[in-house]
Parts: C-alpha cells; structure tokens; sequence
C-alpha cells in the first residue's frame, strides 16, 4: 500500500470496494476474481493482517504468494509466471545473464546460452552464490573478466571440439615442465543429488582408475555434490559427466612458469580455449587452461 507504515493512513482516495484475485502458480491462464466486500470510506490505513477463509475449492490447497496492492498486476503475463516459480527451468547461461543484468555486473559470455543446462528454482541467496550454483549446473567456467569492469562466463558447450592455438613454449618455459600427480581431481564414484528431489551414482568399475584394488585400479574416491537442476531426469548425465572428468588417465600440467629474462607470452588465450604446444614431450597433448594467475614484477 504505497510503502506506508503500519497503522499509517495514507491520502489516496476512497475505493470503492475491495476484490480478490485468485492466481495459480506457474500458469498463465487467468483463474478467477472474487467480489468484494464493503465500500471503504475515508483514508485508508496500510494493512496489518489478512485471513484466508477455506472453501470446496480450496481442499488440500497450498497458498504460496499473498500480495496487496493498490492496482491489478499482470499476472497472466509470462513474466509473472516465471517469477511465481522462482525461474524454474531456466537455463544455466540466462540466469546468470539476468542476474547480472538485475545486480547491474557487466558481463562478457562465451557459447550460446540457450544451449546451456536447465536450472531449478532460484533460492533466497547472495548473488555469488547464485552465480556460482548455475554455473556448476552447467559446468562453464565463471570468472572475473580481463577485458572489462565485471565477470565472463563460459559455457561448457564452448569448450567442445576447439581447434587448438599454436603457441610455442621454447626456450620459456622453466623446467621441469611435465604433468603433476592430482589426486584430489581423482573422483571415480560420483553421486549427484538434486534438492528436494532424488539422486544419481556413477562408478568406474574398470580402467586404471577405477574403483578396484591396485593393481587393477586404484581403490574408490568417492564424492557427492548437490545441483539446483531442473528435474531428476539430469542427474544421471551429471554424475556420468563429472565421471568422465575425475578419470582422465594423466594429470594436468603445473601453472605455465616463463623462464626468468625471457619475453612474456603475447597472447594469452581465454580461459577454456585448447592450445597445442609446438614443443615435443613423449606426453604432447592439447590442453584447456581454466585460469590465470598473475605475477608482479619484482
């Protein structure tokens, strides 16, 4: 009521009677509007409290929003449908795009957000957290953006089937420059879990790091992670996917140190972009770097 204080009149004039409004959630057909009650005459102070009356048609019903208002609000729109369900099944890359937009965070996207994975509903939470939760989802990278004053994500799509950048590493590179031993990477029995919803298991029975005994494999590393996806139906290509990443047989490679005198990498690709290294190794390989750090000058 105009953002009055309660027991404080305010000066708008007299209406002439009340009406309800009834709403389902999450649909946009209009259901039905409830005459109202006596005229109110004079100024009319902010309300205190309301009190719902069940009928036939509200048997083993649940009300989930009360909103008093002045006006008549939209609530056969689209918009409102969406925020009634808290954005439920929205994709991963939009949230993150409207949260943004709503924090006022600029923001750079690499990929296609409409290819990204459906989101559940959004909680009641910090807009980091938030980020982040749609984020893992999809499985992009989110981090701070090098070219501008906010944040750039990266959809997991974009970083399918690169064509690697050539960038050569000779006389650079500070030695020794071969992959490290990542045992926390290692996960070979995944269980996701959505919540308020069920949950997924994914296990590596064979291979060199499965869950079998050495010398068959290397004993189970177990890990369970919670995801706002949008139904139960996802779970099982999210455990199967975080499989796939926690047994990649060969560790990833330390941070890429430039020998001391020598020039700085001119090109500094972005986060998630394949390179292919023009120097041999018996281990040669493309790789994705996930991040940076910088160094200052000493």
């Amino acid at each position: 009521m105009g953002g009055a204080r309660p027991g404080r009149a305010i000066g708008i004039r007299p209406v002439p009677r009340w009406a309800g409004v009834w709403h389902g959630v999450g649909d946009t057909n209009f259901w039905a509007t409830v005459p109202g009650g006596e005229t109110l005459p004079g100024l009319i102070g902010a309300v205190t409290s309301v009190e719902l009356h069940g009928s036939a048609h509200t048997v083993d019903g649940l009300f989930a929003h009360l909103i008093v208002t002045p006006i008549e609000l939209p609530f056969v729109r689209d918009s409102f449908r969406r925020v009634s369900t808290g954005y439920d099944g929205e994709r991963a890359g939009e949230r993150i795009r409207r949260l943004t937009a709503e924090a006022g965070v600029a923001l750079e996207v690499v990929g296609d957000t409409s290819l990204t994975e459906l989101c559940g509903p959004q909680r009641a939470a910090p807009l980091v957290e938030l980020l982040e939760a749609a984020a893992r989802v999809d499985g992009g990278i989110l981090a701070e953006s090098r070219s501008l004053l906010g944040l750039s994500y990266r959809t997991r799509r974009s970083l399918y089937n690169q064509t690697a950048l050539p960038i050569s590493y000779a006389g650079q590179i500070s030695e020794p420059f071969e992959p490290v031993d990542d045992e926390p990477r290692l996960v070979n029995d995944v269980t996701v879990t959505r919540p308020g919803g069920s949950s997924a298991r994914a296990t590596a029975t064979s291979g060199p790091l499965s869950t079998a005994a050495p010398p068959h494999g290397v004993g189970t590393y177990d890990r369970s992670i919670q995801l706002d996806v949008h139904d139960d139906g996802q779970l099982p290509d999210q455990a199967g996917w975080r499989l796939l990443l926690g047994t990649v047989d060969g560790g990833p490679l330390p941070p890429h140190p430039p020998r001391p005198g020598r020039a700085r990498l001119r090109q500094r690709p972005h986060r998630g972009r394949r390179r292919r290294r023009r120097r041999r190794h018996p281990w040669r390989c493309p790789t994705c770097p996930r991040g940076y750090r910088p160094a200052l000058p000493r």
